[in-house]
């Protein structure tokens, strides 16, 4: 549904897919998705797709304060259209929050001219799914189990109707808190009012955070679907990791809206070069922190965009020439066995060009053991070991040597960030 197909209305020849049977009753909201391609349409015609709008939604829904608070007004259609005309990735933030995160939304999606009922039956998790039955179904999407995982942490916000959780809280299962059962009873009797509606987090059920997963973990949870991921299985490290970081899970959650990164075509090739500007722009393995930092921010890179891209010597060589002073300096910065076994690719002389790996350890692997290789003083250019010294960059080094998850997740958002820099289109 997400190319706009879930939007048809029933026709004699058209089985929609609003009525099947995981969106009927659950899926709602169709009438401001109509309104805001009403108004874009009044001043922008053709341009800005219904799918497009439902991606936009997505993403300012995990950060508004509720649906309603997004004011059907001239200001927020005009954003829209400011987005999608500039393919940009502004988020334009609203006082009220749910406090989740916000991610890059591709524009230009093409509106599907059908729907498909049957796909909608088929294709849709069910709330009564086992795990291997979930891997499967987001596997077929080209979705991973860390996608997954994340994905079902929106959880921490909405409701469900009555009928989708009854069984589970009449089993009396061990896999249900007992008191949380009892509770939840009190919305939904054990016959008819099947359209009730329960906020499946009712602890924070306005905030899109990660006290989805600590329900889980105290089995307070409304849906199978949900409870599943915790139960013994592949995924249950992900959802201790997650009830323990909000940030982690942010991260993941909005890596996972996008998949992977998103590789925005359309560009342009330039016509000509600049040897000048190559020269004073790109970084040099010699640089110092500020100067990378300073580096990073003229072209718009935070930070922590440089430490986590910095990561990408975790593959690859480097020429003699570019860390030989370092390996034979004695230097305090230097593990001392490192440098010497450096030097055996790298005579005192000569021999410029030789190339020596990046990461002795994992050498074809993009990984974190770059971040290990600083904590032990084996970063092979000057300008990878002044990210762990005295500097603001540490605690992100020691974040991302004990986390390679968010490595990954960071890195995969930071190429988003770098892909756009300026970026000739038309």
């Amino acid at each position: 549904g997400c190319d706009a197909s879930i939007l048809f209305d029933e026709t004699h020849t058209l089985f929609n897919e609003k009525t099947a049977l995981p969106n009927l009753g659950s899926t709602r909201g169709y009438g401001i998705v109509e309104d805001a391609k009403r108004e874009v349409e009044k001043t922008c015609p053709g341009v800005v797709s219904c799918a497009d709008i439902l991606a936009v939604a997505a993403r300012d829904a995990s950060t508004l304060v509720s649906i309603p608070s997004l004011k059907l007004n001239y200001y927020y259609f005009y954003t829209i259209k400011k987005d999608v005309s500039s393919n940009t990735n502004q988020h334009y933030v609203n006082n009220n929050h749910v406090g989740g995160p916000s991610w890059t939304v591709k524009f230009r999606r093409r509106d599907s001219t059908t729907a498909s009922h049957t796909l909608a039956e088929t294709d849709l998790p069910s709330p009564f799914d086992p795990l291997d039955r979930l891997i499967s179904g987001f596997a077929k999407k080209g979705l991973s189990t860390r996608d997954m995982v994340p994905l079902s942490g929106s959880h921490s916000i909405g409701q469900a109707q009555c009928f989708l959780f009854r069984d589970r809280i009449y089993s009396n299962g061990t896999d249900i808190d007992a008191g949380f059962a009892s509770t939840r009873r009190r919305r939904c009797p054990q016959e008819d009012q099947n359209g009730n509606l329960d906020p499946l987090d009712v602890v924070t059920p306005n905030q899109l955070d990660n006290n989805y997963f600590k329900n889980l973990r105290q089995k307070k949870d409304r849906l199978q679907s949900d409870q599943v991921i915790l139960s013994g299985g592949s995924t249950d490290d992900i959802v201790l990791e997650y009830s323990n970081s909000t940030h982690i899970f942010a991260s993941d959650f909005a890596a996972a809206m996008v998949h992977s990164w998103i590789v925005k075509l359309g560009r342009r090739d330039s016509t000509t070069a600049n040897h000048t500007l190559t020269e004073p722009d790109l970084l040099g393995p010699f640089d110092p922190l500020d100067r990378l930092i300073s580096g990073f921010a003229k072209k718009g890179l935070s930070t922590r965009n440089m430490v986590v891209l910095s990561g990408s010597h975790s593959i690859s060589q480097a020429q003699c020439f570019l860390f030989h002073d370092r390996i034979y300096s004695n230097g305090t910065d230097i593990d001392v066995g490192f440098a010497s076994t450096r030097r055996r690719r790298c005579p005192q002389e000569d021999q410029n060009g030789n190339l020596a790996p990046l990461d002795l350890v994992t050498p074809n692997q993009l990984d974190n053991n770059y971040f290990k290789n600083l904590r032990q003083k084996k970063g092979l250019l000057q300008s990878d070991q002044v990210l762990l010294g005295s500097g603001s960059t540490n605690d992100i080094v020691l974040e991302y040597n004990n986390s390679p998850r968010t490595f990954a997740s960071d890195f995969a958002a930071a190429m988003v960030r770098m892909g756009d820099i300026s970026p000739l289109t038309g």
